[in-house]
């Protein structure tokens, strides 16, 4: 059986980084420009249930 490592805040020492890498990763500044056009899904289900544009191979 494989053991799965989930990402915990309390487990990241310096997780401030992560943010600023986020954000500029999808051409913002700032955390709250984000929006739903940043956002894809690789699951047509997800997409259909939720409106996320689908990114996946049909």
């Amino acid at each position: 059986m494989k053991k799965v490592l989930i990402a915990r805040s309390e487990n990241l020492p310096n997780r401030k980084p992560t943010i600023p890498a986020l954000t500029g990763a999808f051409g913002h500044d700032h955390l709250p420009r984000l929006n739903a056009d940043d956002l894809t899904t690789w699951k047509c289900e997800v997409a259909a249930l939720s409106g996320v544009a689908f990114s996946g191979i049909q």
